[in-house]
């Protein structure tokens, strides 16, 4: 009773059989391009002139062309997956990088309390001895916490640093509170190379005062025999998680903010 009627009706399928594999296989790529390009050829020669037929180095060039376009469909697969296998490889090294301090560009620092009296600056020095030297380097530098200091005292900046592209005789870091004021500058007469650097301040003002917990910015002044020198501002940031986006790797530094691989300047 046409179509409706024989929707309905069973089938067995075990009398159909499989498929024949042309059914199940579609030519793609260079199977496609090199059937296009013999068609096209064939019938180049079926209408050609027979006053003036094809010559042989004119065959031979146009096979050499096809051959030319199968090497480089040969080549862009190749280069795929290589490509692929890059993209997965530097996501596995990216969530290594989750729970470790990164440096990333920025100008902010933290200025926070010690918890127990703990230092929370770098892991490569967590040493919180009281009988080691706890007095806070009174340029850029480390800070020693004592477990018997003051509130006040007992605080520590959050790592900060620049990048210099070229070499560096004068540098000056000036460091702003949250209103703009100027808290302290610290000036440095010795030669920078070409590098990513890091600072932990010693949370003083230039007078020497403890200065309020809180954030603050900074600015960084370089020089190389008068001449102005660009550098790139670094602030600190701690890895919480890796997500993928656009087949790279991407690492959430906390507070809605996202940064690539290439954005990282220095792991800690």
């Amino acid at each position: 009773m046409g179509i409706s009627a024989s929707m309905n009706e069973p089938t067995d399928n075990t009398i159909i059989g499989e498929a024949p594999s042309s059914y199940h296989t579609k030519k793609g790529g260079s199977d496609d391009i090199k059937g296009n390009f013999l068609t096209l050829l064939i019938t180049q020669m079926q209408n050609q002139d027979p006053t003036n037929p094809m010559q042989n180095n004119e065959l031979t060039s146009q096979l050499a062309q096809i051959s030319t376009v199968e090497g480089i469909e040969t080549l862009n697969k190749t280069v795929n997956t290589i490509v692929g296998q890059i993209d997965q490889s530097q996501a596995l090294r990216a969530t290594s990088l989750v729970n470790h301090m990164v440096m990333i560009a920025g100008n902010e620092i933290s200025v926070d309390k010690i918890n127990n009296g703990e230092n929370a600056g770098s892991d490569t020095d967590k040493d919180t001895d009281t009988d080691k030297d706890t007095t806070p380097d009174t340029k850029l530098g480390k800070l020693r916490a004592s477990t018997d200091a003051t509130d006040n005292e007992n605080i520590f900046s959050s790592a900060f640093g620049f990048e210099s592209f070229s070499p560096i005789d004068t540098l000056t870091v000036n460091i702003t509170d949250s209103s703009g004021a100027k808290v302290r500058t610290i000036e440095m007469n010795s030669k920078i190379l070409p590098d990513v650097y890091h600072f932990f301040w010693d949370c003083t003002d230039d007078d020497g005062n403890k200065v309020p917990t809180g954030k603050y910015q900074f600015t960084v002044n370089a020089t190389f025999n008068d001449a102005q020198v660009p550098v790139k501002t670094l602030k600190s940031a701690i890895v919480n998680s890796v997500s993928m986006k656009e087949g790279k790797p991407h690492l959430d530094v906390g507070l809605g903010v996202i940064v690539s691989l290439d954005e990282i300047r220095k792991v800690f």
